[in-house]
């Protein structure tokens, strides 16, 4: 039996019995932002988070996907700039693509951007779009991309933390692969070359061995299994905040 999680839990329905649900979803945002949740507590938070988030968008005015409010969305809060790629994959994105463009060229949420690059691809959008990331400029055609589980680069990756997790810990393996698909969401526009994908995948091992375990398990690994890693290699889920909103 898990107290931390128990205690969290307990925590959680607290604030919702008591009608406060902004909190409790601040607690469980928390506890799902962690690389690791035991799985048997994984599934009772994200069943409470979504119920938070059901209660506090019945408490909301409902918002017509007009092209005003999608743009008021997207320069609004966290939730509210989810709120609007939610209305946008169930809508023509081609409606939109002014207020999509100017999204990708702000300061909007990573996450947000990635979600936004994704539902621009799921449409197979033609026009050419402009994405500001760390002070560079990106210019694409989305229907030229290739979304991260088709990515051959990405797959190569998840290949190689198979060869070395699967039989060993396949839980780790688990972590491991979420690691990786948020690495390549982040990543968009861009794509995972296949030459990238083996230090690409020890980076992934080695950030969830920080989190779970220990850096020195990471060097262990690294010797059991014959490899050398580049320390100057960083993913970009180190510099950025690695929560969906």
């Amino acid at each position: 039996m898990n107290s931390y999680y128990d205690t969290i839990l307990d925590r959680v329905e607290n604030e919702m019995k008591r009608g406060c649900f902004e909190e409790a979803m601040k607690l469980l945002e928390e506890e799902l932002s962690m690389p690791y949740i035991p799985k048997e507590y994984e599934e009772r938070i994200i069943a409470k988070y979504n119920l938070c988030r059901s209660q506090l968008r019945a408490q909301e005015k409902v918002r017509c996907s007009t092209v005003e409010d999608i743009g008021d969305l997207l320069k609004g809060s966290i939730d509210e700039q989810f709120q609007a790629v939610e209305q946008l994959r169930k809508s023509n994105i081609r409606n939109h693509v002014d207020e999509v463009r100017e999204a990708l060229r702000t300061a909007c949420n990573d996450w947000v951007k990635a979600f936004l690059i994704e539902a621009l691809i799921e449409q197979s959008v033609s026009e050419e779009f402009v994405m500001e990331r760390e002070g560079l400029e990106y210019r694409f055609v989305p229907c030229a991309l290739t979304l991260p589980g088709q990515s051959d680069g990405v797959n190569q990756a998840v290949s190689h933390l198979r060869e070395w997790f699967e039989n060993e810990d396949p839980s780790f393996l688990t972590f491991c692969v979420e690691t990786l698909m948020q690495e390549a969401y982040l990543r968009l526009p861009e794509d995972i070359d296949e030459s990238e994908s083996l230090m690409l995948a020890m980076a992934v091992a080695d950030y969830v061995f920080q989190a779970v375990q220990s850096a020195e398990a990471f060097d262990r690994f690294l010797q059991e299994h014959g490899l050398s890693f580049d320390a100057d290699y960083e993913l970009l889920l180190e510099r950025h905040e690695c929560s969906f909103g």
